[in-house]
């Protein structure tokens, strides 16, 4: 493979991984502003647990706060989707959440920022490889590379 060929590879991959990057961000903001717009009902929840856990044994473990709350005359307990290196909320804090009417274990806590960072920062990983392949591929054309 020549040295042009390796140049368009790196160019085409590096693009490729930020477009990627760049759809899961999308992905996730769609599935947050879906969850904003369905959890309309204000109720508050009390954090009865914080769980110390991971999915992979590889991954780093992670707590996550479990709620319980009212919905509907029904009471339920749901832990958080996302975990924190330490605990977010207290055992016994009360919490501002929403839910969704037509489906009350569906809920959001209205203080938790961790999926929009999250949603960030592939955003800006993805923008960044996408605008690095294409800066790439364009200073090849130009013969600078």
């Amino acid at each position: 493979m020549s040295g042009g060929a390796v140049v368009i590879l790196f160019c085409a991959l590096t693009a490729g991984i930020g477009f990627v990057f760049l759809c899961v961000s999308f992905l996730l903001r769609g599935v947050a502003a879906k969850r904003e717009r369905d959890c309309t009902v204000h109720t508050v929840a009390t954090v009865v647990d914080n769980v110390y856990s991971s999915y992979d044994s590889d991954a780093p473990r992670t707590w996550h706060a479990v709620f319980e709350y009212t919905a509907g005359g029904r009471s339920f307990r749901k832990g958080s989707a996302y975990g924190t290196t330490k605990p977010q909320f207290e055992v016994g804090q009360r919490v501002a959440i929403r839910y969704n009417p037509d489906r009350p274990d569906e809920y959001l806590v209205e203080e938790q920022r961790t999926g929009r960072a999250l949603q960030r920062v592939f955003l800006a990983v993805g923008a960044g490889l996408l605008a690095l392949g294409l800066a790439l591929f364009l200073l090849r054309g130009a013969g600078k590379l």
